[in-house]
């Protein structure tokens, strides 16, 4: 089970135009900001670390930039799981690894799940040239790579913010071995998984990741400790797999790359298995997860036009509302993809002001009720709103 483009899917038109990266368009002033940026990042300052991302013109719709946004509006709120999973992202973007680690992640990345080369329809690219960056955000194993065997986490704590690394964890994070599961029931906050291999389970924080791989599937991820109960969850976004290969993984975890290499050049496992839609890190579901209220599944990807986040965002909360509205019952399937949709930044306090009153105060006890609780003060929030006493 991997991700393929969406069915009837149209690959983006190929152009005859140059290619202009974003580096060669950006001034000094723009590679100063993105630099200072990241210093703002080790130190945990989100609001500065945002304020000069999107400084740069570029950066103005990135999904880096939401996701700093995120934290910025989480405050001290922001469980410690998820600003440690941004500092992996951060692990990844220092400027002295683009030489070399990162060359040698996408390589590696490539000669595994790339056999035959890039399919850039697939990857959503208009020039080759734009394939290195979507393997870099999107790829798994590039990711997974770079991260922990090629030691980019490793590399990242000598250079951060101490205090920032205890009120984390992430130090704990290094070595955490790759893993097999079989995915099993998840329950009042707490998601089973169940290795491939010896059956064990194992009680994980649960995020959300049954909204789109059912239990009984399998997936490969690596299991990383947390202050929260129960005390474990997955490290990013683990990737769904076949049975045969979580389980290989189980037995010989060191082996995972070889095991995924030797499975997909055999036609055990599709190419491209690892290119996944844009990941987020409020969830184990993909950026913007709350497209499947709207019937577009969890890996729609948004773009321009029509379908620009700021545009349906607000039907997006309609449905989550009226779901509310039907009970608890209701709210409980979509629940992490409703928390996504609470903290994306799209949904701007004008968004959400016709939303506030008296009528939709059930609602909204609803879905403070449901949601996790790294959102639930988003739904009580518009519960004292909807408290509000009308003026005029």
């Amino acid at each position: 089970m991997a991700w393929m483009p969406p069915e009837g899917a149209q690959a983006p038109p190929m152009t005859r135009e140059p290619f202009r990266s974003i580096a060669s368009r950006m001034t000094e002033d723009d590679h100063r900001a993105v630099a200072r940026a990241h210093e703002a990042e080790l130190r945990g300052d989100w609001v500065e670390a945002v304020r000069l991302h999107l400084s740069v013109p570029f950066f103005q719709h990135s999904t880096r930039g939401e996701q700093l946004r995120l934290l910025v509006g989480l405050g001290d709120r922001a469980p410690s799981w998820m600003v440690a999973r941004h500092l992996t992202q951060v692990a990844r973007r220092r400027p002295e690894r683009e030489q070399a680690e990162l060359k040698r992640a996408l390589a590696t990345a490539a000669a595994i799940a790339y056999p035959r080369g890039f399919d850039i329809g697939v990857m959503g690219c208009r020039w080759p040239e734009q394939v290195p960056s979507q393997v870099f955000g999107r790829d798994w194993v590039a990711r997974q790579l770079d991260v922990h065997e090629l030691g980019a986490l490793d590399d990242l704590v000598h250079d951060a913010d101490p205090d920032l690394l205890d009120r984390t964890g992430v130090r704990r994070w290094i070595g955490a071995p790759m893993g097999g599961y079989r995915v099993g029931a998840a329950i009042e906050g707490v998601l089973v998984l169940h290795d491939a291999h010896t059956g064990a389970a194992h009680r994980v924080l649960d995020l959300g990741l049954t909204e789109q791989v059912p239990a009984g599937e399998h997936v490969l991820g690596r299991l990383v400790p947390t202050d929260e109960d129960p005390g474990l969850v997955l490290d990013w976004r683990p990737l769904p797999i076949d049975e045969a290969t979580a389980a290989a993984v189980a037995r010989n975890p060191r082996e995972w790359p070889h095991i995924l290499q030797i499975r997909c050049h055999a036609g055990r496992i599709p190419e491209h298995f690892s290119f996944l839609s844009e990941p987020g890190i409020s969830s184990d579901l993909p950026h913007q997860s709350w497209t499947a209220l709207l019937g577009r599944g969890h890996d729609h990807d948004l773009g321009a036009g029509d379908q620009e986040p700021g545009r349906i965002v607000g039907q997006a909360l309609d449905e989550a509302l009226r779901l509310a509205g039907r009970g608890p019952d209701d709210v409980r399937p979509l629940r992490h993809s409703i928390a996504d949709l609470l903290l994306d930044p799209h949904l701007t306090p004008e968004r959400l002001a016709r939303h506030a009153g008296p009528r939709t105060a059930p609602r909204w006890r609803v879905l403070a009720d449901v949601v996790p609780p790294h959102a639930r003060h988003r739904a009580e929030a518009m519960l004292l709103w909807c408290e509000l006493p009308e003026t005029g």
